[in-house]
C-alpha cells in the first residue's frame, strides 16, 4: 500500500521512564515522516523495588523538533496495572493539536487493566471518536479475572483497532479470552547503540570503577553471568546449584557475575562467597543502574537464564537475552515462556528446573570456548543471531510497516 505520511501517534508507557525502552521509538521518529509522542511518569517502580526518576529526553524529543513530543507526567500508582496519568487530556490535546490526518494512540498496558481504560477515556473525552486506539498484551497465562477487570477487558477489546502482543502464546491468550480482532507482533527490541560488542578489558575497567574493586578476572577464560530479579521464579538457585555441580569438577579459568536485587539476593551472595572458595571466582554486584548493563554484558561469555514457570507467571520475553545476545554473548535459557523462541538454538535450552541438565549445557558450552578462535567465532554467531530480529531498528521497520496495514484496513 502507499505508505501514509499523515499521522501522529502518541505512546503512553509507564516503561518510557527509563532510557532503555525509548531507543525504538527515536529510531521511528528518524525513518518515518510521522510525529510521534511519549508520555512517561515523573517517576515510577516496578515489583516493590525503589522508585526511578524519569531520565531526561534526548533529541529530537528534547530540542523543540516540531515532529517530536515528550512529555512527563505526575502518576498514582495503585498496582502495576492501576497506573492513573494526572493531566494525560491536556497533553492529548496538546500533542494533537495541530495533527490533520490519522490521530494514533498506542497504549502499552494490558487490555484488562484499569490503565489502558483510563488512557482510552482521556483520549476519547479530549478527542471524541476521531482517533484509533492500539492497546498491548504480554500476558502468556489464561487467568480467570474478576468480573471488573473482565468487563474493563471486553470493552478494550471492542476499542482496539488492534492489539500489540509480546509473543505468539500472547496471541492464544487473547483468543482464548475471546478477542478477534487484529493481532500484531510486538516484542521487545536492544538499544543498538548501546548494546555492542566492546573489548572486555574496557567493561571489566568500566565495572570496577562503578563498584569500587577490581574483581580479579585476569587470566579467566570464561565468564557466567546472571542479572534480573533474584526471586525463585527467576531459577537463581538453580544456576547457583549447576556452579555448585560445576565446581565439584574441573573449574579452571571459569569465573561467574551476579547483578540484581530481589528477595533471595542475601542467600545467593552467601552461595558466591562459597564458589570462591570452590575454585570458581564468584562475585554478587547488586543492583547495577541501566548505564552499566552494556559493560556487565561485555564482560561475560556466557548469560543464563533459568525461570521457572510459576502459577501465575511464566517467562514473557527475557528483553536480557537479546541484549546479551547483541554484545556477542552466549545464552543458555529454560524452557519457560518465549525464552526458547528468542534463544532460538534448541543447544542451549534446558528443561526448566533441571539443574543436572543446566550443568550440562555449562559444561559443554564452556569446552567449546576453551578456544580462542571457536570462542570468537560464537561471539560473532551470538551477535548476528539477533540484528535482523531484535534490533531497534528492525523492530521499528515493522512497527511502521504494522501500522500502515492497520489503518489501511480502516
Amino acid at each position: 500500500m502507499k505508505k501514509n505520511s499523515d499521522i501522529s501517534i502518541l505512546v503512553v508507557w509507564q516503561s518510557l521512564v527509563v532510557p532503555t525502552y525509548r531507543s525504538f521509538f527515536y529510531k521511528l521518529r528518524l525513518k518515518t515522516p510521522w510525529r510521534i509522542g511519549m508520555v512517561a511518569p515523573s517517576e515510577f517502580s516496578e515489583l516493590g523495588f525503589q522508585k526511578v526518576p524519569c531520565a531526561p529526553f534526548k533529541p529530537p524529543f528534547s530540542d523543540g523538533d516540531s515532529m517530536s513530543f515528550a512529555a512527563t507526567l505526575r502518576v498514582t500508582v495503585k498496582h502495576l496495572q492501576v497506573v492513573i496519568f494526572h493531566g494525560l487530556r491536556r497533553v492529548v490535546r496538546t500533542f494533537f493539536a495541530q495533527a490533520s490526518g490519522r490521530k494514533v494512540v498506542f497504549c502499552v498496558a494490558e487490555p484488562y487493566s484499569p490503565t489502558a481504560l483510563l488512557v482510552y477515556l482521556s483520549c476519547r473525552l479530549t478527542l471524541g471518536r476521531g482517533f484509533i486506539f492500539i492497546s498491548f498484551t504480554c500476558q502468556n497465562i489464561k487467568k480467570d479475572f474478576a468480573l471488573p477487570l473482565r468487563m474493563i477487558q471486553n470493552f478494550i477489546f471492542r476499542r482496539s483497532k488492534a492489539i500489540m502482543a509480546l509473543g505468539e502464546e500472547q496471541k492464544e491468550v487473547l483468543k482464548a479470552h475471546g478477542y478477534k480482532g487484529r493481532c500484531v507482533s510486538f516484542p521487545l527490541w536492544y538499544n543498538s547503540d548501546r548494546f555492542r560488542p566492546i573489548p572486555r578489558k574496557r567493561a571489566l575497567s568500566e565495572l570496577a570503577g562503578h563498584i569500587g574493586k577490581d574483581l580479579g578476572f585476569q587470566g579467566k577464560k570464561v565468564v557466567i553471568g546472571y542479572a534480573g530479579l533474584i526471586g525463585e521464579q527467576k531459577g537463581v538457585s538453580d544456576l547457583m546449584a549447576a556452579l555448585e555441580m560445576f565446581a565439584a569438577g574441573s573449574t579452571n579459568g571459569v569465573a561467574f557475575l551476579v547483578a540484581g536485587a530481589g528477595p533471595i539476593a542475601e542467600s545467593i551472595e552467601a552461595r558466591c562467597r562459597l564458589l570462591n572458595e570452590k575454585g570458581i571466582a564468584g562475585h554478587y554486584l547488586g543492583p547495577l543502574p541501566a548505564d552499566q548493563m552494556p559493560a556487565f554484558m561485555n564482560a561475560l561469555d556466557i548469560l543464563v537464564v533459568p525461570s521457572r514457570t510459576q502459577r501465575n507467571w511464566k517467562e514473557q520475553f527475557g528483553r536480557i537475552i537479546v541484549e546479551a545476545l547483541a554484545c556477542g554473548v552466549s545464552v543458555i535459557g529454560s524452557d519457560s515462556g518465549e525464552i526458547p523462541v528468542v534463544v532460538n538454538n534448541p543447544e542451549r535450552i534446558f528443561p526448566e528446573g533441571d539443574v543436572l541438565a543446566l550443568n550440562a549445557r555449562l559444561q559443554s558450552l564452556v569446552e567449546l570456548m576453551a578456544d580462542e578462535a571457536d570462542k570468537a567465532r560464537l561471539r560473532e554467531k551470538a551477535q548476528q543471531s539477533v540484528i535482523n530480529r531484535y534490533s531497534d531498528t528492525v523492530t521499528s521497520e515493522r512497527f511502521e510497516e504494522n501500522i500502515l496495514n492497520i489503518i489501511g484496513d480502516l
